[in-house]
């Protein structure tokens, strides 16, 4: 068992440099990758959540543009009472006043 230790030693000496720094660093390269990873996951999980908050929003939105909409039906409706009672209103007076008109000529 003790050259199993010596030869892989022995493997890493007789690797060129770049080799060695690569065998070397690649614990401290898999930590980087499984923090990397561990972030992509949140960041999935964020994007989850935020796009599930954006549908409840247009959904929410949307409610609330079919209620202004009925809101604004409704004013429109009254306004247009208001304006044909007002037009029936003065076409009762301008009557009145023809009446009183034609009342005093033959007074």
């Amino acid at each position: 068992m003790e050259n199993d230790g010596s030869q892989s030693e022995e493997k890493v000496e007789d690797m060129p440099e770049d080799a060695a720094e690569v065998v070397e660093a690649a614990p401290e390269e898999n930590s980087q990758v499984t923090q990397v990873q561990g972030l992509l996951v949140e960041l999935r999980e964020g994007l989850h959540v935020a796009l599930a908050e954006l549908g409840e929003l247009r959904q929410r939105d949307h409610a609330l543009e079919e209620k202004l909409q009925a809101h604004q039906t409704e004013v429109d409706d009254k306004i247009m009472g208001l304006k044909n009672s007002l037009n029936t209103f003065k076409v009762l007076e301008r009557d009145r006043i023809k009446k009183k008109h034609v009342k005093n000529l033959f007074l």
